[in-house]
């Protein structure tokens, strides 16, 4: 059901990202904004110019992070759910698609801010804290 994609080394701390679109998400850390292609491999390309630019990747969609956000947790074909604990060292996502739940634990080593979302085209399940980023693909 849930297939992770090898991502590369893309920062060493971030600050949001963006909900997964078009195959396509944003990253904003300290050492740039970064845009992330979703397709193996994951490509990366970092503007570096727009250090801790929060503003610019606003600009480039939903974001999620320090500044909080508002993830996708329901479509057509898949819920999530979670309660993000700021004290645990990882947190416990379930995801429902087609009658079975599975879950997921991924860890943080921040208790920052965490969100799990769904993309918006429901292919994707990204879950990003200050130092991780994972990205799932969603299978039948």
């Amino acid at each position: 059901m849930l297939t992770a994609l090898k991502m590369p080394y893309v920062a060493e701390r971030f600050l949001g990202v963006t909900i997964p679109d078009g195959g396509v998400m944003y990253a904003c850390s300290y050492d740039g904004l970064h845009k992330l292609t979703l397709e193996e491999p994951v490509r990366v390309e970092t503007d570096k110019e727009r250090r801790e630019d929060y503003a610019a990747l606003k600009s480039k969609g939903d974001a999620l992070g320090i500044f909080g956000g508002a993830p996708i947790l329901e479509d057509a074909q898949t819920k999530i759910a979670y309660i993000f604990d700021t004290r645990a060292d990882t947190q416990r996502i379930e995801i429902h698609r087609a009658g079975k739940t599975e879950t997921l634990s991924f860890p943080t080593l921040s208790g920052d801010w965490f969100f799990a979302s769904l993309s918006k085209c429901g292919g994707f399940l990204l879950l990003a804290e200050p130092y991780a980023i994972e990205v799932q693909k969603i299978g039948a």
